[in-house]
């Protein structure tokens, strides 16, 4: 007696796949390095409030805590980003990438690549 085999459903990407994908996020981690690195250099500017008159002394002031506040936001998205990148690279690694964390199903390449890091595939998120 023979048994059929039926089509499994994949159950994780190839050695190929992953690397794929290994090579966007390092690509992803590149250009997350280099906005980091002209966001820290843009509170060096030099400009000083010194030679301003006192009337748009307090603006200026002001402006400047205003736009070091929005760069520091910034700076923080991205280093909780690179991250969620770094811990991509580990399940890459463990050959876990792109498997959801909560369902087990694999989460589809286009979710992935929407959101390198992505751990849920969109049923799960939505549950949320």
């Amino acid at each position: 007696m023979t048994e059929k085999k039926t089509v499994q459903e994949k159950t994780r990407y190839s050695d190929k796949e992953l690397q794929e994908f290994k090579i966007l996020i390092l690509e992803e981690i590149v250009k997350i390095q280099n906005t980091l690195l002209v966001l820290q250099g843009s509170d060096k500017n030099g400009n000083g409030t010194e030679d301003t008159s006192p009337t748009f002394q307090n603006v200026e002031d002001a402006k400047k805590v205003s736009d070091n506040t929005t760069v520091n936001i910034q700076v923080a998205r991205l280093l909780k980003h690179l991250g969620n990148l770094d811990r991509a690279l580990t399940r890459i690694a463990n050959k876990t990438y792109g498997i959801c964390i909560k369902s087990g199903k694999l989460i589809p390449k286009g979710r992935l690549l929407a959101s390198l890091h992505a751990t849920t595939c969109i049923e799960e998120k939505q549950k949320k």
